[in-house]
C-alpha cells in the first residue's frame, strides 16, 4: 500500500502488511500500529453511509479541505478519491482515499491500496497533520460489502471475487 505522498505523514492503524511502492519522495512513511483488538459485534461495515453531498471534485474538495479528484462513482454516501497534489506527483499511485459523507460533507475515512480489495480492516485510518490539514470522518467505518463492490474496482477483479463476494 503506497502511503507516501507530497510531504504529508498519514498516521493510522493498519491490520494488514504495509507494502510501499516507489511513489513519492521516500521520506514519508505511514506511522502504523498493528491492531491487536478483536473485531467488535458493532461493526460499521454493514452500516450504510448517509446520502452523499454532490458527487463532484469541488464538493469533495470543500468537505475535506484539500483539492480532491474523485476516481469513481458516489454510492450510498461513499466514494474513492485522490488528493490532487499527490496524484500530480505520482505516476502509478497505489494510495486512494475512501471518503464518507458525514454531516452533508465529504470527509476522509481511510487511505487504501487501490489494487487490494476494499474490506474492513484493510486500510489505514487517516489523521490530519500540519502539512496535510484534511477533514476526517469522526466515524470512518467501512462501506457495506455491496457498496464496496460498486465503488472499488479491485473488489470485482477475478482474483478477488472469492474474498469479496462481488460479481465480476
Amino acid at each position: 500500500m503506497n502511503l507516501r505522498g507530497t510531504g504529508r505523514i498519514v498516521a493510522g492503524v493498519v491490520t494488514v502488511i504495509v507494502l510501499l511502492s516507489g511513489c513519492g519522495s521516500g521520506e514519508e512513511i505511514l506511522d502504523s500500529t498493528p491492531s491487536t483488538s478483536a473485531p467488535t459485534s458493532t461493526s460499521t461495515s454493514t452500516v450504510a453511509g448517509e446520502p452523499g453531498p454532490d458527487c463532484t471534485d469541488a464538493a469533495a474538495s470543500a468537505g475535506t479541505g484539500v483539492e480532491m479528484m474523485l476516481v469513481g462513482d458516489c454510492v450510498d454516501g461513499w466514494v474513492a478519491a485522490m488528493d490532487a497534489d499527490y496524484a500530480a506527483e505520482c505516476t502509478e499511485c497505489e494510495s486512494v482515499l475512501l471518503l464518507r459523507a458525514e454531516a452533508g460533507q465529504w470527509r476522509v475515512a481511510h487511505n487504501c491500496n487501490q489494487y487490494a480489495p476494499l474490506l474492513e480492516g484493510m486500510c489505514a485510518q487517516v489523521t490530519p497533520s500540519p502539512d496535510w490539514p484534511v477533514s476526517v470522518a469522526t466515524d470512518p467505518g467501512y462501506p457495506s460489502p455491496e457498496v464496496a463492490c460498486e465503488i472499488w474496482d479491485a473488489n470485482t477483479w477475478e482474483e478477488n471475487l472469492e474474498e469479496t463476494d462481488c460479481d465480476a
